[in-house]
């Protein structure tokens, strides 16, 4: 009687510590993806800010555009982390229209701005992607049986679930 007694509680103290790893790595991957998202997102401000400098310079994006992807870039940058996603998703559109002025160029340089445009979008697609399947395997994890309890006793946080909304309301600063 006493080896099964034994037996349970060594069996069940394997599930918690096996449990307690899975979340615990799970929440690790989910940072790093999220921290990739930044990073790529910084990448495409530090782009915005060479269009920007480019279109200033250059006469193959009209002023209007480049003034409105510079009010759209400010607006993104200034944003509370609730209002990021809106202004992200405008910057994408001021964006879109001075890329597709870029596109009709044949500057040499309009056309390496639009190569790095197109590179930075399928980084950011890649990240967002592999953000959302981290998010959802920590999800997964801390939702179920005895992920909860788990992840309450030891203090890994179940905020992470926040950031299935939209990565993009991670601070570029």
């Amino acid at each position: 009687m006493t080896e099964v007694v034994a037996a349970a509680v060594a069996v069940a103290l394997m599930v918690v510590a096996m449990t307690y790893n899975q979340l615990s790595r799970a929440a690790v991957q989910l940072r790093t993806a999220w921290s990739d998202m930044a990073a790529v997102l910084r990448a495409r401000h530090e782009l915005v800010d060479d269009i920007i400098g480019h279109g200033s310079r250059s006469t193959d994006v009209p002023s209007a555009a480049v003034d409105a992807l510079r009010e759209s870039r400010d607006h993104a940058r200034a944003a509370r982390a609730a209002d990021r996603p809106t202004a992200e998703h405008a910057l994408d559109g001021a964006l879109a229209l001075v890329t597709d002025h870029l596109r009709a160029s044949d500057a040499a340089q309009a056309q390496a701005l639009v190569h790095r445009i197109d590179a930075v979008h399928q980084q950011l697609a890649g990240v967002h992607t592999e953000g959302l399947r981290c998010a959802k395997d920590y999800q997964r994890t801390a939702s179920k049986f005895p992920g909860t309890i788990i992840a309450q006793l030891s203090g890994v946080s179940t905020d992470e679930r926040a950031a299935l909304d939209d990565p993009r309301a991670i601070p570029l600063n």
